[in-house]
Order: structure tokens, then sequence, then C-alpha cells
């Protein structure tokens, strides 16, 4: 079973629920959280954009070394998740960068 415009699919017998969002990046050098309702097991990450965007679990991490440098459209999966809901943090160094999240409860 498969339905694009209400987002179910199925894999392997079991149902999974997709969501598609968009985050906008609209300010150079801000940080802009990011929350992941309970529930959510597996997202991918895709930067549409033609400049890195960082990203980081903790606040203010995007201003350190310790954060994940997601590159002009590449694609970031972070599976197995604990699904007890969770805030990722991005930024960018040009503004009105734009950034796709798939969360898959």
């Amino acid at each position: 079973m498969a339905s694009i415009g209400g987002a179910i699919f199925s894999k392997a017998g079991a149902f999974t629920i997709i969501e598609n969002d968009t985050v906008s990046l609209t300010l150079a050098n801000t940080e802009y959280p990011y929350v992941l309702a309970s529930g959510v097991q597996k997202i991918e990450i895709r930067n549409r954009n033609d400049k890195l965007v960082k990203m980081a679990f903790v606040m203010g991490d995007t201003a350190t070394s310790n954060y994940w440098t997601i590159y002009p459209g590449e694609v970031k999966l972070i599976d197995n998740m604990a699904g007890s809901g969770m805030t990722i943090y991005l930024l960018s160094s040009t503004a009105s960068q734009t950034i796709e999240v798939i969360k898959y409860k």
C-alpha cells in the first residue's frame, strides 16, 4: 500500500507514517531549533542549498566543533532514535537557506 498525499507507506507488512517538513534558515549565522515530536524513530535531513549547513543536538554547539556538516545536496539519515522527542539545531553562514526534514514514526 502506498499513498503520497496521505503519506502512508507499507514496509514489510507494517505501516510507517511519513511527514515531510521544511526549515527556513532566514538569517545568516543564526541557530534555528527544530523540534521532533515524541514517537519519531528516524529522520532524513536534506540540504537543498549550495552552501553547507551545520546541525547539532545541543543548543550552541553549531558555534563550536560539536556539529555535523550537511553539505549542499547531501542527505543525513538518523536512525534508531529513542522516539522520546528531541530538538535539532541548524545554522548556515548564508541567509535564506532551506532544509528538508522527513520524519518516520
